[in-house]
């Protein structure tokens, strides 16, 4: 066989031994690329999955404390109007008759004041003070409907309905 054959033949072999290994390595790559971006989706679905069981888990959590917070506010609003129809009470000094009144689930951190309403809205118990504040509630919603209303029982209404300080809020109202 001739020299230049010979050499014809590894140059040939080689060219074909380089496209081998260049097929071979681009479909390595091809390959290991698709396995990145597979592991990718699935990390997201995963990130996603957790991402939703905690909103969901936040989400009860938030709703069982409200639940909570509001049958305590309820209970203490049941206690106030079942104490104003208990004739004793009026005979007591204003101190004694808001220790009676109040209890102290109602001035709990976060929880807001206890204003007993006249016919007229305007405030004559406060649960924060002995002497009570100022207040006019007869053009307020809450006020209106448990005027009109003596069965509608807890009423909790928009956060616009409150004036209080530093922060938000909403009203929830007990008809005596």
């Amino acid at each position: 066989m001739p020299l230049a054959k010979l050499h014809q033949e590894q140059t040939d072999r080689l060219k074909r031994l380089s496209r081998a290994l260049f097929l071979f390595s681009a479909t390595g790559l091809i390959a290991l690329s698709a396995l990145a971006g597979g592991l990718i989706l699935h990390m997201r679905e995963t990130a996603w999955s957790q991402a939703v069981r905690s909103s969901e888990t936040l989400l009860r959590s938030v709703e069982r404390t409200l639940d909570r917070d509001i049958e305590l506010y309820n209970l203490s609003l049941q206690a106030v109007v079942e104490g104003l129809q208990n004739p004793h009470l009026e005979e007591v000094s204003p101190e004694v008759r808001q220790l009676a009144l109040f209890d102290r689930a109602a001035t709990a951190k976060g929880f807001g004041s206890i204003f007993v309403l006249d016919q007229q809205g305007q405030a004559f118990l406060d649960s924060e003070s002995v002497i009570p504040r100022r207040l006019n509630a007869s053009e307020r919603t809450y006020f209106q409907i448990h005027r009109t209303r003596a069965d509608v029982g807890l009423l909790v209404v928009s956060v616009n309905e409150v004036e209080i300080r530093g922060g938000v809020g909403a009203a929830i109202g007990q008809a005596a």
